[in-house]
């Protein structure tokens, strides 16, 4: 399953979460596939794409980052499959 996360932080978090994801990386169980990450160049924000088999393992990925950020995890369907669903 593709789960779409959008992930905010206030700027007074911006080092606590640059040093964390150099330190540890992005902290994701193995269950999950990263298909996309995009920034916001104005700061601030971020876009992931992730795929997934188990929605615990988004789970343990959402919670090792929501101590510094704000995440809007939800999962999504490719439109051209959508489609063929609903014909």
């Amino acid at each position: 399953m593709l789960y779409v996360s959008i992930v905010t932080w206030e700027p007074d978090k911006r080092n606590d979460i640059i040093a964390r994801r150099a330190e540890n990386g992005h902290m994701r169980p193995p269950g999950i596939k990263t298909i996309g990450e995009w920034v916001d160049l104005g700061g601030g924000r971020d876009v992931l794409v992730f795929e997934a088999d188990n929605p615990a393992d988004m789970l343990a990925a959402t919670m090792a980052w929501s101590d510094l950020v704000k995440l809007e995890t939800f999962t999504a369907m490719d439109a051209e499959e959508v489609m063929g669903a609903i014909k």
